[in-house]
């Protein structure tokens, strides 16, 4: 359990593992919270205190934990902050911040897209979409131009979810 403070709960701790680890400074929140999950190796579940930033969270370090607390319990999600959270991105509610038969809902409807076998199935459409992906950037590349990847990968990543979900070539 990393070291708490009285005034700074956990947020001291956060900032050691992020200089200790030399992470850069625009990384992703995870980054930091894996970076001091290796200095708790031992521990498979622990609580961050980072008031006042945010409400404390549980993090799950173990795979098996991590799916009795997802998946075999109804642990429920913090609706309130991930509603507001997602809102800009997913327009609300919706199956990431859902809970009870909602969730179990969602889940049913979603679980056989991710099938190994049918994701399997998909790899030569995947493959296809992945070649055309190549060649615009390539063709980015000998122009010469400075590109901004967004779009070109956000056009990839829709193609992928066209063709696996859609049918759609």
């Amino acid at each position: 359990m990393p070291k708490w403070n009285p005034f700074f709960g956990h947020l001291l701790a956060l900032n050691s593992a992020f200089k200790a680890k030399k992470l850069p400074s625009d990384v992703q929140r995870p980054m930091i919270f894996t970076a001091l999950a290796e200095d708790f190796a031992d521990t498979d579940i622990y609580y961050m205190d980072l008031w006042p930033l945010t409400k404390p969270l549980l993090l799950v370090t173990s795979p098996n934990l991590a799916i009795q607390a997802t998946q075999q319990h109804d642990l429920g999600r913090p609706e309130e902050d991930l509603v507001k959270f997602l809102q800009p991105i997913a327009g609300g509610n919706n199956m990431l911040s859902a809970n009870g038969d909602l969730s179990k809902h969602s889940r049913l409807i979603f679980s056989s897209g991710f099938n190994s076998n049918y994701i399997l199935s998909q790899t030569a459409n995947v493959v296809r979409e992945a070649e055309v992906y190549v060649e615009r950037l390539r063709k980015c590349a000998e122009s010469g131009e400075i590109v901004q990847l967004d779009e070109i990968t956000l056009d990839y990543t829709m193609d992928i979810a066209g063709v696996t979900t859609l049918y759609v070539f």
